[in-house]
């Protein structure tokens, strides 16, 4: 099994890495059976409680945003409930992998992030003004600027260098 990031659903509590050995580490942690949801990256996925009832876990904003940054197709669509964890790739055998360092590092580490802004057919990215203390909340500005009828065609958030 694989080095993870907790997402607790409860954004007052913060990210933390733990070293899921088995899938008896999984299903405690998360209080149940678990399914295993792409995060967008190909070397990313989330792992989640599988098919409980939404109304018994709460939604998981922190994971939602992260989700639907990187997954444009589930945006406003669909929602991650309850506790999640962040994890590497999952093998084509369902072995699930390592969570990869600079993903941990960018999650976890103090840093300042920027988003970046595309318009329809425009092949340069444009820089907003804004600093952002954590990438979490640079991906909730960033969602922020794609609301229905804007010029703004697709977002990214990058380090400030």
């Amino acid at each position: 099994m694989a080095i993870a990031i907790l997402f607790p659903a409860d954004s007052g509590e913060p990210l933390t890495v733990h070293d899921y050995r088995s899938l008896t580490h999984y299903r405690s942690a998360l209080g149940g059976d678990i399914e295993i949801v792409p995060a967008g990256c190909r070397n990313l996925s989330f792992v989640s409680r599988e098919a409980a009832a939404p109304a018994e876990r709460p939604i998981n904003v922190r994971a939602t945003v992260l989700w639907w940054l990187h997954v444009p197709g589930v945006r406003n669509r669909e929602i991650l409930f309850g506790d999640v964890l962040l994890v590497g790739p999952v093998t084509p055998t369902g072995e699930v992998r390592d969570l990869p360092g600079a993903v941990e590092e960018r999650l976890l580490a103090p840093a300042s992030y920027v988003v970046q802004t595309r318009e329809p057919g425009d092949r340069q990215w444009h820089v907003t003004l804004v600093d952002l203390d954590s990438y979490i909340d640079a991906a909730t500005e960033a969602l922020r600027l794609l609301v229905p009828g804007s010029v703004i065609d697709d977002v990214r958030v990058v380090q400030r260098s």
